[in-house]
């Protein structure tokens, strides 16, 4: 909520919050949506509808698609559930049917870029198979949005899906080259400029200003927390 209103509060006009809400943020989101001309949000429950209903507000929605993270959405064989709530958002008086929204995040844990692209491709074909089932109900569906970074960058047949969500798919990072998302560290646009704060030649170290805040806290799988560019021999320690 806290990028949504960074966002709305400087001028963007179409935004999507990546998660189903919760009822404290009922209040908010009305307000934004007198502000952002499109705001679009994720529901995968018929009382999300009912909420966004009991406001002044004004919505497009997604139904959120579980297509193998199993974090959040219906899954996406269960064909019933999503066209009672597809019907149930047409229906609604205050909220437009967006389109079909799912996250890949298991395409992070693949041993190999081969079952990155298998993860992907499942995707894929399960989001087409939705749509499908909608448009033989009689429910047009506008847009159907894939994501995942891994999924995305390795993966060149997107039949069918007309909207990537790829969050570091702009910028990279060496997470992502060990994935194997990009070659290799010259295609991370995002880098931090830190101080030297002093130097420790006994034990071959240097103290600097970035520390976990700005580098993270959490190495995603790597065996330390950053290289220092044009210097392989260098690396964040602590």
């Amino acid at each position: 909520m806290a990028e949504l209103k960074f966002f709305a509060d400087n001028g963007f006009q179409d935004i999507t919050l990546g998660i189903p809400f919760g009822t404290h943020q009922l209040n908010d989101l009305a307000a934004y949506s007198q502000k952002v001309r499109n705001l679009n949000l994720l529901v995968d429950l018929e009382e999300h509808v009912s909420l966004l209903e009991g406001t002044k507000g004004h919505y497009n929605l997604f139904i959120k698609i579980d297509t193998g993270y199993h974090r959040a959405g219906i899954d996406a064989s269960d064909f019933d559930s999503i066209i009672k709530l597809a019907t149930r958002i047409t229906q609604s008086p205050n909220c437009h049917f967006l389109g079909l929204y799912s996250h890949a995040g298991h395409s992070y844990d693949q041993p190999s870029i081969d079952d990155v692209i298998r993860v992907a491709r499942e995707e894929r074909d399960a989001m087409a198979r939705v749509r499908s089932a909608l448009e033989e109900n009689g429910i047009a569906v506008p847009i159907v949005s894939c994501g995942s970074t891994p999924a995305c960058s390795l993966n060149e047949d997107w039949t069918g899906v007309n909207e990537i969500h790829a969050g570091n798919y702009c910028c990279y990072d060496r997470m992502q080259v060990a994935i194997g998302s990009c070659a290799s560290e010259r295609n991370n646009a995002a880098r931090l400029l830190m101080r030297v704060l002093s130097v420790y030649p006994s034990r071959n170290t240097i103290l600097t200003d970035g520390g976990g805040i700005p580098l993270s806290k959490d190495k995603g799988g790597l065996e330390n927390w950053g290289s220092v560019r044009d210097h392989p021999e260098l690396f964040v320690a602590k």
